[in-house]
């Protein structure tokens, strides 16, 4: 038995399969198969072909064996199932769900995404060439200069780091995306399948044999790297101008530190998060009526390292943006200080209360919960409930006066010319 009450299988190519069947959703089935990897073993001079809008065309017009795309959706007219790859930073691994009734037809599709990938250069240009026609009017919008100047602000112009461009367009190859995507999905070892929703284990059993344990795996399970894509550290100011027809300024504010990836750390940053949205509803949006919402957005990540980025994001008029910028500097100072108003933490674990029931009926949240259980050793459910309910104003105030105290704090703003 395995947790949150999963069953778990080894299978004799040492493939993991966990299943947790419920009866939430009749209809419903999600798969994973994953392991180790990713991102991280793609060499730099071959990420352009790995591009995530790239990446997400190629596998929407791959087709899979000897059928081509056309041909494959003809062949699944009539079911429900939807699966393709992914590479993610640090895995690689096939995703998908279905209904029951279809749950053959998706094994033997993932089955084949390892085994049969299918790589036709003519089939993938007609895509190919309508992005190549998009990207150079994209180019020209004020949110893509955004994001193409922020990213090489936060990585420090790190070259694994960039934005889908023309130049980029151009150094995309099919034969480039075959040699990786098989070096990366010859060899399953290490993978953990996540099986959830209306399933039967005794009548899946012998299916998932038959085509999860005929996935070739090596001796050895493939690890991930590190590749040194940090965000930049220490105090930054970045703006620069740009025409827009509309003219507003961008400010994007990022705190960073080194934090450990707990559950006590990871309800703080959802409090502080939750927080913070309602202190900037208060001060920045409403006292100054100069922005058209405050979004802020706070995670700790797992790999490569546990670290805490807190995002917060705002359209201002341009002369408003300074006043507004010292506003969300306040906020989070506010709570280094003297911690949030009793009535805003009680809110925050209202609404946290509130979802665990929610949570507790969706396929998805088990699905995520067994990813972090197997490739973490992380259990973020059992005692989800008495930690939001032990969360205490002393402890987010010492999480952001912690945050705040490493002095990684970047300050991007966009305006116009």
């Amino acid at each position: 038995a395995g947790p949150y009450n999963s069953i778990v299988w080894e299978l004799s190519n040492g493939i993991k399969v966990v299943v947790k069947p419920t009866d939430f959703n009749k209809e419903e089935v999600l798969f994973n198969i994953s392991n180790f990897g990713g991102r991280s073993l793609i060499a730099t001079e071959d990420l352009p072909s790995f591009e995530s809008n790239v990446f997400m065309l190629y596998t929407s017009s791959a087709g899979i064996s000897k059928f081509p795309a056309a041909t494959l959706q003809k062949m699944l007219t009539g079911k429900m199932v939807s699966v393709g790859p992914f590479i993610d930073p640090y895995t690689q691994g096939v995703d998908g769900s279905c209904s029951p009734k279809d749950f053959e037809t998706l094994l033997q599709l993932a089955y084949l995404y390892y085994t049969a990938p299918r790589f036709v250069e003519e089939e993938f240009a007609a895509s190919m060439n309508q992005l190549k026609a998009v990207v150079p009017n994209l180019v020209k919008q004020p949110n893509f200069k955004l994001q193409t100047e922020l990213n090489k602000v936060i990585y420090g112009d790190n070259p694994r780091r960039f934005i889908i461009s023309p130049e980029m367009l151009d150094k995309v190859s099919v034969p480039t995306i075959e040699r990786v995507y098989k070096s990366l999905f010859s060899n399953a070892a290490g993978s953990v399948v996540r099986i959830v929703g209306n399933v039967n284990p005794e009548d899946i059993k012998p299916l998932v044999e038959k085509y999860i344990g005929s996935i070739p795996t090596g001796k050895k399970a493939p690890k991930w790297v590190n590749t040194k894509e940090d965000l930049v550290k220490g105090q930054i100011h970045y703006h620069f101008d740009t025409e827009m027809t509309t003219p507003k300024s961008t400010v994007v504010l990022v705190a960073s530190a080194n934090m450990k990836n707990t559950l006590e750390n990871t309800v703080t940053a959802s409090a502080v998060n939750y927080i913070l949205d309602l202190i900037y509803t208060e001060t920045i949006r409403e006292e100054e009526g100069g922005t058209y919402g405050v979004s802020s957005y706070g995670t700790i990540s797992e790999l490569p390292k546990n670290q805490y980025v807190l995002q917060i994001v705002f359209d201002t008029d341009p002369e408003k943006a300074h006043k507004l910028i010292e506003l969300a500097h306040d906020g989070l100072n506010s709570l280094a200080e003297s911690g949030p108003s009793a009535d805003f933490l009680a809110k925050a674990k209202e609404n946290f209360l509130k979802n665990i029931p929610e949570n507790h009926i969706s396929n998805s949240y088990w699905k995520g919960q067994l990813g972090d259980y197997y490739r973490y050793g992380k259990d973020f459910d059992t005692e989800y409930e008495k930690v939001v309910k032990a969360l205490t104003a002393e402890k987010v105030q010492a999480f952001v006066k912690e945050v705040l105290s490493q002095e990684n704090f970047i300050e991007f703003i966009m305006r116009p010319e």
